[in-house]
């Protein structure tokens, strides 16, 4: 496999001041939110001839921002963040609206319910939270892990929700309870990041083993195993599916961010021109931009970015993708 050409980059976007971890469209693809370890989650205005401009800082957590979701009507923002908080942010009035308290170590990962009424996350303190959105109280505590808990996803019709860890498991949680968790083994270090595909038949969950495996949620059986075969020592962070469910995008630690289609085993885009690690990914709404967060060497500076050091957000768009294919 060769690499297909280099990222066509549309814009980058350079306004934090310390490495970005998290980000996340909003669901009807006018804003993209940005989370950093400079304490901040930025909200940028997406528009189809203008370039991406930032709309608000949201400020108030005291500590590294880690995580984000956005609830499904697009009203309300979650952030989590190094100081044990949760904030929910009103996006319109750009304000946060309270900071659910509870875990007792770093929040790494979010998700709202399809119903937005609920909020699940997972902390390196072992424990999944749900919370009452309105009444921002916690209502069910799910113990058990014995390491960090570093991704959720909830699946499309919000019966079941996936968490990944540092424990090499991915776990299947039924919400209703009616049945115990299921746990998927095959991964053999960190997960870093889980994904139901939109219609919900599959789990894609991506490591530092090296791969990232493609689950029946219904049996439970890995299905399919996903390798950068130019570079087996890859480790993979963010997994995240296109909106169609046809591809799978990952970035990786050497620099990179690969694309699958899924009904084949080598990548069907390849991108390496980056200098730094790439933590997280995520697809526009409509599919037809893709936006990867690169979780940076702030050590260093940057030609592209020098007032800022080395941290952005590059977006690209799908057509470039098809030009190297």
């Amino acid at each position: 496999m060769q690499e297909t050409g280099p990222v066509l980059c549309v814009q980058m976007l350079c306004e934090h001041s310390n490495w970005v971890r998290a980000l996340a469209f909003a669901p009807d693809g006018s804003q993209l939110a940005s989370a950093s370890w400079d304490g901040t989650v930025k909200l940028w205005g997406v528009g189809e001839a203008e370039s991406l401009h930032v709309r608000q800082t949201l400020v108030g957590h005291t500590g590294r921002v880690q995580a984000l979701a956005w609830s499904a009507d697009g009203g309300t923002l979650a952030s989590g963040s190094f100081d044990h908080t949760i904030r929910l942010w009103d996006v319109q009035q750009g304000t946060s609206r309270v900071a659910l308290e509870g875990h007792t170590d770093v929040v790494n990962g979010l998700a709202f319910t399809p119903d937005s009424r609920s909020l699940l996350s997972g902390s390196d303190d072992g424990t999944l939270r749900l919370w009452d959105v309105a009444g921002g109280e916690s209502l069910r505590v799910l113990q058990g892990y014995t390491a960090s808990l570093l991704h959720l996803d909830w699946s499309p019709d919000g019966t079941r929700l996936a968490s990944a860890g540092a424990d090499t498991l991915v776990t299947l949680w039924d919400v209703a309870g009616a049945t115990l968790p299921r746990v998927l083994r095959g991964h053999r270090w960190d997960v870093d990041g889980v994904a139901w595909s939109p219609d919900g038949s599959r789990l894609a969950s991506s490591g530092w083993d090296n791969t990232i495996r493609l689950w029946d949620p219904a049996t439970g059986t890995c299905v399919q195993v996903l390798r950068d075969l130019d570079h087996p020592e890859t480790i993979f962070y963010g997994v995240a599916w296109s909106p169609d469910g046809q591809q799978l995008a990952c970035g990786t630690y050497l620099q990179g961010v690969l694309v699958w289609d899924v009904t084949k085993h080598d990548p069907w885009w390849v991108g390496r021109a980056h200098v730094t690690w790439i933590r997280r990914v995520a697809w526009s709404p409509d599919g037809t931009r893709n936006a990867i967060l690169c979780f940076s060497d702030f050590s260093q500076k940057s030609s592209q970015c020098p007032s800022q050091a080395n941290c952005w957000q590059i977006i690209w768009e799908k057509s470039a993708m098809n030009y190297f294919k």
